[in-house]
């Protein structure tokens, strides 16, 4: 914004030494400039006021077209910013919950695995003691 600024102020001194000091030399040597196109001292005011409002005008254009750029720039970036963030949380939401499912799988595998085993041992257990049962009826009989 600051270099707009200088850059215009610099086109406007330099419009106006050019304007005055050639003009005016130019008289003074004797032919071109003012003489050369016909303009009086008034016509080159206006020409100049005229001059100058072009480049007002077009500076304005471009710093009104080079804010608009960057609010562009900066909301994209933004934007991208914030979806960035959303699917990094996405991921790591669908990470943790993909890591309770197989923890609960394995606390499932495990609980019936634990099961099983304790119905073995417990069906190894009844049957040994119904063998021990048999053996002993087995043996009251024949001893009576």
């Amino acid at each position: 914004m600051h270099e707009c600024i200088l850059i215009f102020a610099s086109e406007i001194a330099y419009i106006y030494i050019y304007t005055f000091t050639c003009s005016n030399a130019h008289e003074r040597v004797g032919g071109g400039g003012a003489h050369a196109l016909n303009i009086t001292q008034g016509n080159r005011t206006t020409i100049n006021i005229i001059i100058i409002i072009i480049i007002i005008i077009i500076n304005i254009i471009i710093n009104i077209v080079i804010i608009v750029v960057i609010i562009v720039i900066k909301i994209i970036i933004i934007n991208i910013v914030i979806i960035v963030i959303i699917v990094v949380v996405v991921i790591i939401i669908i990470i943790i919950i993909n890591i309770v499912i197989v923890v609960i799988i394995i606390v499932i595998i495990i609980i019936t695995a634990v099961v099983v085993i304790v119905v073995v041992v417990i069906i190894s257990i009844l049957t040994i003691l119904n063998i021990i049962n048999t053996t002993d009826q087995c043996f009251m009989s024949e001893s009576s």
